[in-house]
């Protein structure tokens, strides 16, 4: 789950980043998903959560502000907690069945107590599919106050 999407990167930035990161002092929180959502245009099925707890948005905030005082430019849109699912969801019935308000039922309760600095890696294409892979290797990580 990105907390902070900054793209890519060069490695200069990157320790001085993780030293901001680490002097956040942030609390943990936890994370219900309650919703299926199907991304159309982005061909994703995602878990949502319907709210965002104020720990969680706090820290959210406090890398992109991190980030912004490094020179970087962290996406401006705000915190929408989410795990991909599903890359390269087309399936037609299920656009039907999870668009809008009558989502199946989703009960995922995910406690957070660490936050992490990763990259993504490609990995290159399946064959015989338009999905392309992705690894994340973490770079550091700090842990959130109880």
């Amino acid at each position: 789950m990105t907390l902070c999407f900054l793209g890519a990167v060069d490695e200069a930035p990157l320790a001085t980043l993780c030293e901001r990161a680490g002097e956040i002092q942030a609390s943990s929180f936890e994370l219900l998903f309650d919703r299926l959502e199907l991304w159309r245009e982005a061909r994703i099925l995602a878990a949502t959560a319907a709210r965002v707890p104020p720990a969680g948005r706090a820290l959210a905030e406090a890398l992109a502000t991190a980030a912004r005082q490094l020179g970087l430019a962290p996406d401006a849109r705000a915190w929408r907690p989410h795990l991909t699912l599903v890359r390269g969801a087309t399936v037609q019935r299920l656009s039907a069945e999870v668009a809008g308000a009558a989502s199946p039922a989703l009960q995922l309760a995910l406690p957070v107590s660490r936050f992490y600095l990763a990259q993504s890696q490609e990995l290159g294409r399946e064959p015989r599919s338009d999905v392309e892979p992705r690894r994340y290797r973490t770079l550091a990580s700090w842990p959130l106050r109880p």
